[in-house]
């Protein structure tokens, strides 16, 4: 049985929200939303640091995706950055319902998920995504 490379990384406070860092070393898995796929706490934050072998990038994948929604996604959502860095390129930001799925690549080895929960109290899912290393071009 291989072992998953999930490793806990880091706990912080901003206020009276708490960030959750994971740094993932894996060729791939799924990651889920706290409480998926009932619904999400409120006023969370939570980062997945994503890096695969030197050579790949990273595949995402949505399966499922349902968020509180807002005009520019200010309230509840997910944001995906090309690589390691808070400062990294943003490929998108997400919220409400997404109809289909959702498939999205890192241009290099390294990609991070973040999601952010503010103080509204509503019923929604969260969501699911896997990921997976893949060759520099697309498979």
């Amino acid at each position: 049985m291989k072992k998953k490379n999930f490793l806990f990384f880091n706990i912080s406070t901003k206020g009276t929200r708490i960030t959750v860092s994971y740094d993932i070393n894996d060729n791939n898995g799924t990651i889920t939303s706290p409480g998926f796929p009932s619904s999400y706490p409120n006023y969370i934050r939570r980062l997945w640091n994503i890096t695969v072998p030197s050579g790949k990038r990273v595949k995402l994948h949505f399966m499922s995706f349902h968020l509180h929604s807002s005009v520019i996604c200010k309230y509840d959502f997910v944001e995906i950055r090309d690589g390691h860095l808070p400062s990294s390129r943003s490929i998108v930001r997400m919220c409400g319902h997404q109809r289909s799925e959702k498939t999205l690549y890192s241009r290099g080895r390294h990609l991070r998920i973040y999601f952010e929960t503010d103080a509204y109290d509503g019923s929604y899912s969260g969501f699911q995504v896997s990921y997976k290393a893949v060759g520099k071009w697309f498979q």
